[in-house]
Formats: C-alpha cells, structure tokens, sequence
C-alpha cells in the first residue's frame, strides 16, 4: 500500500503548501511520485524556516527591547547611533544565514532557503530590510521579536518514511521476482 493520498493532501494543506501544487494531484498517472516529491520539497522548506526562526531569536534576543515590529519602527530605531551599531551588528544578510544554516543545522540553502525566508517575510515573523537602511549592499533580515513560530513536521516525516518504506518493499519485490525468473527459458 502506497501513501494515503488523502491524508498526505490534508497533511500538505495544513503545512501550507501551494494551493495550485495540490490541485495537480488530481491526475491519477504518476501521483504518488509526484505527491512524495511535494512532501519532501515541503518538508525541506519546513525544516529551513524552523533553522531560520531558531537562529534569528537565539542571535537577536537583544533586539527584543527596541520592539522592532515593522520597518518604520526599524527606521526610526538606526537614527539612534548606539541602537543603530546593536541592530546592524546583530543582523545578518542572506549569506551569512545560508552559512549558518549550512554549518550549524545541515540544512541545504539555495532555492530552499529563498522560498523559506520569502514565506518567512510574508507572513510577518521575520521582516527584510532593505540593504540601503544598513548602508550595505544586501538586504538584512530581522526576527519580530513578538511571536515565536514554530512549523510542525512531524506528519510530513512520517508521510515520508512511509513513501520510502512502500518504495523499498517494491524493490525487494523486483529483486525477488528477477531471482525466480532467472532460470527460466519462457516468459509469464
């Protein structure tokens, strides 16, 4: 048995994964290959926010004081010149996040890291400075220190161990066929 197609939708939907992703999952030829790769896309893309929102509140726990909720209120907090050296310092551009996903957490980056960050700023748990704010060339991200969120994985995982289970079952199946039909001089 293969993975539920119905749990692991409403698995997907509850991670929030793409609406227009989960409507191809309608065409039946080649949907559960289809469905484990979604998972697992989803899945990495969970993983790096989490590796993401972990790293900012740990390394920006300081800045919890200048209650920095939206962009303005980070405008008005740089004027000030020993506010400004805090949050400059404490805030790290793409690159310098990428690496410390990489070393720190052993999560890949690259197209991953974009997806998770841009879902990050969009619904409203990590704000993007704009690099001229900072007087640097890349933009700097910052954690809204209001509320920690936290994106549960657990279901994805086990939708993922299933796949793989069902997926190594079908191997053994295979090699088992082809060592009986080894010796034989007529086709089935």
């Amino acid at each position: 048995m293969g993975i539920n197609v119905k749990r692991a939708r409403q698995a997907l939907r509850s991670a929030g994964a793409p609406r227009a992703a989960l409507c191809g999952m309608a065409w039946p030829f080649g949907r559960e290959r289809r469905l484990r790769a979604l998972i697992r896309r989803r899945l990495t893309v969970l993983e790096a926010k989490n590796a993401v929102v972990d790293f900012l509140f740990r390394t920006q726990k300081p800045l919890a004081e200048f209650r920095l909720f939206t962009l303005d209120r980070v405008e008005t907090v740089l004027h000030d010149p020993e506010k400004r050296k805090v949050t400059i310092g404490l805030s790290p551009s793409r690159e310098v996040i990428e690496d410390e996903l990489r070393s720190r957490y052993r999560v890949d980056a690259g197209v991953v890291l974009e997806q998770a960050l841009a879902e990050l700023v969009a619904e409203g748990a990590v704000l993007q400075v704009p690099g001229k704010l900072v007087m640097s060339n890349d933009d700097v991200y910052l954690a809204v220190q209001k509320r920690r969120p936290h994106y549960e994985v657990a279901e994805l995982n086990r939708l993922v161990c299933e796949g793989t289970d069902y997926a190594a079952r079908l191997r053994h199946r295979a090699h088992v066929r082809e060592i009986t039909d080894r010796g034989r001089s007529y086709e089935v």
